[in-house]
Parts: C-alpha cells; structure tokens; sequence
C-alpha cells in the first residue's frame, strides 16, 4: 500500500510530488520519494528526511500557519507491525522537512 500527494511544497505555483510506501523496486521494502515540479513538464526527484513506512497513508496541511504545506505520514514499521506510527514532517520552506517528533501512534 502506498500514499501519494501532488502540493505545491515551495509555493512557485507548481505542484510537487510525495509518495511513501513499499516500493515498486522492491516491494518488500517501504520508500519515501519527494519530486519537485522542474517547471519544464517534469519532476526532479530530491533528497527528503521522509521516514519510510509499510501500510502508508498520508496527508498534508498547513500544521504551523506559516502558509507552507507540512506531511503527517502514518504506517507500519515493518510488514508485520500492527501497532504503526504517524510522523509530522514540518516544512522547513527550503523543499526539506524536519520530523516534529510529535509521538503519534497510528
């Protein structure tokens, strides 16, 4: 199971791309890609801070007010967990992100 969501993460009127969840490389093994839109018809895939997650599910809101959208991502630690976690990625307005730590179970 995987998650994905077009936002527009840098606020240049293009929409950006996250997904989390087992990959289709590997789906034994959950991933966490972040594309910017590279304004020309494409993404350019770029490094994230993205906990990767089985049974992902996932969201995005403005958590702190600052107008920049942020990510909660919610999954599994492992393909036999069953107790999961949610993660709050704070949008660091420079296309990174800083997990919170909020200590939310899923």
């Amino acid at each position: 199971m995987a998650a994905s969501a077009f936002v527009d993460f840098n606020l240049d009127g293009y929409p950006d791309i996250v997904m989390v969840g087992v990959s289709g490389i590997n789906p034994m093994v959950p991933a966490a890609f972040f594309y910017v839109n590279n304004k020309m018809g494409g993404f350019t895939l770029t490094p994230n801070s993205i906990t990767p997650v089985y049974q992902a599910c996932m969201d995005t809101g403005d958590y702190n007010g600052d107008s920049y959208p942020d990510i909660l991502v919610c999954g599994a630690n492992s393909a036999s967990d069953t107790t999961g976690q949610c993660s709050i990625y704070l949008n660091n307005k420079n296309l990174t992100f800083t997990n919170i730590n909020a200590g939310l179970e899923g």
